[in-house]
């Protein structure tokens, strides 16, 4: 079996693909679509040890019986959030994401955005103020800078040849898919073994030195 770790090690740049996000269409589910059975599975103690353990050990090639069916990014809750905050881009305080965090703090005392703990309407009013609304407005003005954030969006090459958007680095991605910025860097986190085999290419350590030419040709995503 080939982890996803040691394959992003081995293919390196060759796993960024600079994309035109408006091409990228459909969702796929978590970046660990294993982990998302197993973790179902699960509802004791060792729920927390075993989606470690298949974090770290996840495959880089995926299974059709592991994925959800594709849906429309629209749908995607991220997404729905993301498109409001930009059409309330000039007043941030109207948006949903914003009045829900707000809410979050007066009910539970504080709220979390990745390892962003906040305790405070202030901590939220400066989070908005400082990194989300600088975050739009330099997308919009200058395209997707790299130097700004070093964790690109994940995509899944699924089993049609086809790159689907998988849950990482969405917020960035979506952001930029909104405002129709052109081109931006995704990270394959995982390949479709059936897709990798309708290459020629058998999915395992040996096929992965292939890939980088592969995946060369799914750059810009073309539809």
């Amino acid at each position: 079996m080939v982890t996803r770790k040691s394959a992003l090690k081995f293919l390196g740049d060759t796993a960024v693909l600079w994309v035109d996000p408006q091409l990228i269409t459909h969702h796929r589910g978590s970046k660990f679509p294993l982990t998302a059975q197993i973790r179902a599975k699960y509802k004791s103690k060792l729920r927390r040890p075993v989606t470690w353990a298949s974090r770290r050990w996840h495959p880089f090639f995926v299974r059709e019986a592991w994925l959800p069916p594709a849906e429309p990014i629209e749908s995607e809750g991220k997404y729905r959030r993301v498109s409001d905050l930009i059409a309330n881009r000039q007043r941030l305080e109207r948006s949903d994401w914003y009045q829900s965090m707000i809410d979050r703090v007066r009910t539970k005392g504080s709220v979390r955005y990745k390892f962003q703990k906040m305790y405070s309407e202030s901590e939220v009013d400066a989070f908005f103020n400082e990194h989300v609304g600088p975050l739009i407005e330099s997308m919009a003005k200058e395209g997707y800078r790299e130097d700004l954030a070093p964790e690109h969006g994940t995509v899944l090459v699924g089993e049609d040849g086809r790159l689907y958007k998988t849950g990482g680095g969405s917020h960035r991605f979506y952001v930029a898919r909104e405002l129709g910025v052109k081109s931006v860097p995704v990270t394959v986190a995982s390949v479709h073994e059936d897709w990798v085999r309708a290459q020629g290419v058998v999915p395992d350590r040996h096929g992965l030195r292939e890939l980088p030419k592969l995946l060369r040709s799914l750059g810009n995503c073309t539809d």
